[in-house]
């Protein structure tokens, strides 16, 4: 009778080990959910006013906890490349550092910062693959006959008044908004949905001045100070359309669990 009851016992604990062994497993299969990480499978198909996340940079402003893939948004198309414009004010850069200002965008602070600073940071090599170094137009200002500099070739640039105009035709796509990290450097943001003022390429009503968006999504041609650090940088780019890698990992919380509790024997 005894040896019966000891079988019985062994068999239940044998069976009681396996279920044990088997939740352990379960719980290692979910790495999606539990390292820290979420692989998005979603690849754009690059759609005018499609949005997707590409590289990444510091955005809520706690850096303890690392950068944040950057959201941004389709504007145009030409041929086989997209036009790719920042979703949100990513910083605060003066476009010139100086006492003259002298706006004119190929000898800008801003260039060299998103070309020299933000690219090489923000993107991997193999993000940096599907970037395409374009000839950026020193546009003029269609209401004031400011100097506009020369043409550049760079990977990242500012948007033009005439790209503006041309790409994000109504004032609520040309509005936006700044992340924390920006508001932390400077960027001002008004009205109920804290959208912000962010810079343009394009020379103001004199050489000191260059053109901005306003919180309500009005261009202002006559702009502001060039050595502001009030409004926000939304970098721009043109990207391959081609064979895309896969978009960046989004960071998420692990989920809290709930203490296990072991019945009393």
């Amino acid at each position: 009778m005894k040896s019966g009851k000891s079988s019985i016992l062994k068999t239940a604990a044998l069976l009681l080990a396996l279920v044990m062994i088997a939740a352990f497993t379960a719980s290692c299969a979910k790495p999606d959910e539990e390292s820290g990480t979420k692989e998005k499978e979603y690849k754009p198909s690059f759609k005018i006013g499609e949005k997707f996340k590409f590289g990444e940079y510091e955005q809520d402003n706690n850096e303890e906890n690392g950068k944040e893939p950057i959201e941004w948004i389709v504007v145009g198309k030409d041929g086989k490349k997209a036009l790719i414009l920042s979703v949100k004010g990513l910083d605060s850069i003066p476009f010139k550092d100086a006492p003259d200002g002298d706006a004119s965008w190929d000898s800008s602070d801003v260039r060299t910062w998103l070309n020299d600073v933000f690219y090489v940071n923000a993107f991997s090599d193999e993000e940096k693959s599907h970037i395409v170094k374009t000839t950026v137009p020193a546009d003029k200002n269609p209401e004031y006959d400011t100097e506009p500099g020369t043409a550049t070739e760079d990977a990242v640039f500012l948007l033009s008044v005439a790209e503006v105009e041309k790409y994000l035709e109504s004032d609520d796509v040309k509005k936006c908004q700044p992340t924390a990290y920006a508001v932390a450097k400077g960027v001002w943001s008004a009205g109920a949905k804290g959208n912000c003022w962010w810079l343009l390429r394009t020379p103001g009503s004199d050489r000191n001045k260059v053109a901005d968006v306003n919180v309500y999504g009005s261009v202002r041609t006559a702009g502001e100070y060039a050595q502001t650090t009030v409004d926000a940088v939304r970098p721009a780019f043109w990207i391959d359309m081609g064979e895309f890698p896969t978009p960046t990992p989004e960071p998420t919380k692990a989920p809290t669990k709930a203490p296990s509790s072991t019945p009393a024997p």
